[in-house]
């Protein structure tokens, strides 16, 4: 009897996603913001692209999870393996990777459009891969900068939508 309990104490505890042992989880303004961000990118895609938010995206070694992704239609479940036409990053706690190594890595390997929403500076960076895999800023928004604007059509390679940032980040 007492090597059974022994036994069941060395297995692996199952994580839950409400359990994530200290992880801080998504405010409510940051799952707003993703919401509206996809609920803007579908209502102009093209019938073979959909729209995700916190769905797994594995292109390589790496796996990510963008807050939204656009991607080619698939019968992929767990995970989407393919390039997707658009990944959008929410900022909260963990800004430095977002801001840094999933940049990076996204321009490794070869995600074309990104955004950067900011909800604490309260605005919008949306990059373009060059030619030589570094991200170019292509716009920005800002609701508290004098010489960003708050709205502009933003494109994503599959077309353009109008971003306008006080009603994505807008509490009310």
């Amino acid at each position: 009897m007492g090597r059974v309990r022994e036994a069941r104490s060395r297995r692996p505890r199952r994580v839950h996603r409400w359990d994530l042992g200290g992880v801080p989880q998504p405010a409510r303004l940051h799952q707003r913001i993703c919401r509206r961000i996809a609920n803007l990118l579908e209502s102009t895609l093209p019938p073979e692209f959909e729209v995700e938010t916190g769905w797994a995206w594995k292109p390589a070694a790496d796996e990510f999870v963008p807050d939204v992704m656009v991607y080619r239609r698939t019968d992929e479940t767990v995970r989407y393996t393919g390039t997707p036409a658009l990944a959008v990053e929410v900022l909260s706690t963990d800004r430095r990777d977002v801001l840094v190594v999933n940049t990076t890595k996204y321009a490794a390997v070869g995600l074309a459009h990104s955004w950067v929403v900011d909800p604490r500076d309260r605005g919008l960076d949306a990059y373009v891969l060059d030619e030589d895999a570094t991200y170019r800023r292509v716009a920005q928004l800002g609701l508290d900068d004098d010489e960003a604007p708050a709205s502009a059509e933003l494109s994503f390679g599959l077309g353009t939508v109008l971003v306008d940032l006080r009603q994505l980040i807008d509490e009310a």
